[in-house]
């Protein structure tokens, strides 16, 4: 069986290191881990920026009369409260977008719940 020669990197290597060329490998070491991390980081940035650009939004059109709304409405909330809300993220979002659906929030749980940590909160624990 033959023995496979060391590289000759490995033969310039020292048995024991000194501190000084510890600390060395150690930041030559840090230095590729940034360039990586760097080198991962901006790959996502361009393929984000690429996704965006060929993203198609959709600007919502005014509405022609008070009480209709561009946002399908399945009778739960009356046009007006749709149309604010509508108003509402139209002033708040300053790019182009798009509202999905709109469905009002059941807080009956919510208070309950508050109730709840206020009673455990003022318990002491042992």
């Amino acid at each position: 069986m033959a023995l496979v020669p060391p590289a000759p990197q490995l033969a310039t290597l020292p048995e024991y290191p000194s501190f000084g060329d510890s600390v060395a490998f150690q930041f030559n070491g840090l230095i590729v881990v940034f360039i990586a991390l760097g080198t991962i980081w901006a790959l996502m940035e361009i393929t984000g920026r690429l996704f965006r650009r060929g993203q198609q939004t959709a600007v919502l059109p005014p509405t022609s009369r008070l009480g209709t709304s561009p946002v399908a409405n399945d009778g739960r909330l009356p046009g007006e409260i749709v149309a604010a809300i509508v108003a509402a993220v139209a002033a708040e979002v300053e790019r182009p977008h798009r509202i999905a659906a709109i469905m009002p929030v059941e807080l009956t749980a919510d208070w309950a719940r508050e109730g709840r940590r206020e009673i455990f909160a003022s318990h002491k624990t042992r």
